[in-house]
């Protein structure tokens, strides 16, 4: 049976894949599904436009005085 076994090299050569222990994780590349993810000009301007959102959502907000500088409310201090 040893003899068989050695002899198909899809037997002989065959690598489990739950040898997870075997790939180098602190490395870039060297796991599968654990690369970095670089970023496309696409990715970049879909954030820069979140952020646009989010900033003219806060602009449109009304703010109070006490909101901006509570120390000069009034009764802050008596």
């Amino acid at each position: 049976m040893r003899r068989m076994w050695l002899i198909d090299p899809a037997i002989r050569d065959f690598v489990s894949a739950a040898l997870d222990y075997a790939h180098d994780y602190n490395t870039p590349g060297g796991a599968p599904g654990y690369a970095l993810i670089e970023p496309s000009a696409e990715m970049i301007g879909e954030a820069v436009a979140r952020l646009e959102r989010t900033l003219e959502i806060e602009r449109a907000k009304p703010v109070k005085a006490s909101a901006l500088a509570p120390w000069l409310s009034p009764g802050a201090w008596w």
